[in-house]
């Protein structure tokens, strides 16, 4: 018989599959991969863990890290010198927050972004998001016809 994972080595788990970080709504969507959810309150519990636990530390709205691994998180290395590179780090500003913000609300179960590679403080896009394919809203035809207008 196998041990149990506490929910701090679960939360390390997620983390470690999505780059060395995670939004809670991600830990939330993905722990149960590693450990069944028990007690009353599960997702209080995941909340205090990733508070308290040194092992892990806030790098933004809602978003944890594995402190041990900060220093690997992704870097914007140069800033940007052309008008375009400049509305590009602008839009992934924008779009950093907006996931940071679903993330954390209640009414918003998940989140997407096509823009998977750049970063936000430090946070790949696509690591943010809760999301990694849009799921099929309709049929094929008309969601072909929407991508290509």
């Amino acid at each position: 018989m196998t041990k149990q994972l506490t929910y701090s080595e679960a939360i390390e788990k997620v983390m470690l599959k999505n780059n060395y970080f995670a939004p809670l709504k991600k830990i939330y969507k993905e722990i149960e991969k590693y450990r069944p959810l028990t007690g009353e309150t599960p997702y209080c519990t995941i909340q205090e863990r990733v508070q308290r636990d040194t092992r892990f530390t806030r790098i933004g709205l809602g978003v944890y890290a594995l402190t041990e691994y900060l220093d690997e998180l992704p870097t914007i290395t140069k800033p940007p010198k052309t008008k375009k590179q400049k509305e590009e780090r602008l839009h992934a500003k924008i779009q950093g927050m907006l996931l940071e913000i679903g993330n954390n609300r209640n009414d918003v179960e998940e989140t997407y972004t096509n823009d998977k590679k750049w970063i936000f403080q430090n946070k790949t896009l696509g690591n943010l998001s809760t999301l990694q394919v849009i799921p099929q809203f309709t049929y094929e035809n008309i969601i072909n016809q929407a991508f290509i207008n």
